[in-house]
């Protein structure tokens, strides 16, 4: 699920005991008209609670009200499944299964910051991104190669973006087929 940050006050104010939603933010945490993942949803105190990686750099996401932000891709991780104890949770799995994942994920556990990680990498090349505009070339069956540092790598991916091994490079993988319904 892809979000614009369309603003940084809520639509409704977030009480005091809510205060582990971010309410009204600051630029440091979010940019207007900027382009989020989203890595889990939840609802808490009868709010939309969108988990997504602010721009302060921490190597977790954090929880903000979902007024903040327009949906501008509803589909959702391939990860992603949903729970509804002990409050709807659509998340995945790993955020479900460990009771406490984003507690533990927020107060910085190594485990969970690792596993995080790696969810993070799958998910941010999963679907397109329509602010990235290099695209591999494709050299033969399986391999690519990056048009910014030209090094070739094989590659079995079937997720919209690829990184590239020797650069880091996010880049649109050009055998990617979106087989997703279309509306």
């Amino acid at each position: 699920m892809k979000v614009k940050c369309v603003r940084r006050s809520p639509i409704q104010p977030v009480g005091e005991t809510q205060n582990l939603i971010h309410g009204e933010v600051s630029s440091d945490l979010l940019t207007e008209g900027k382009i989020y993942t989203v890595y889990a949803l939840e609802v808490r105190y009868g709010r939309a609670v969108l988990w997504i990686a602010s721009n302060a750099g921490l190597p977790w996401p954090s929880p903000f009200d979902a007024s903040l932000f327009f949906v501008v891709s509803g589909r959702i991780s391939s990860l992603w499944r949903m729970s509804l104890v002990p409050r709807l949770w659509i998340a995945p799995d790993q955020w479900i299964e460990r009771g406490f994942f984003a507690d533990s994920l927020t107060d910085g556990q190594a485990e969970e910051v690792a596993l995080f990680q790696s969810m993070k990498e799958f998910m941010d090349l999963e679907f397109d991104d329509s602010e990235i505009s290099e695209a591999a070339t494709i050299i033969d069956e399986s391999w690519l190669q990056c048009p910014l540092c030209s090094d070739a790598w094989q590659s079995k991916s079937i997720y919209a973006l690829v990184r590239c091994v020797k650069c880091a490079s996010i880049l649109r993988n050009p055998t990617y087929k979106d087989a997703s319904p279309q509306l």
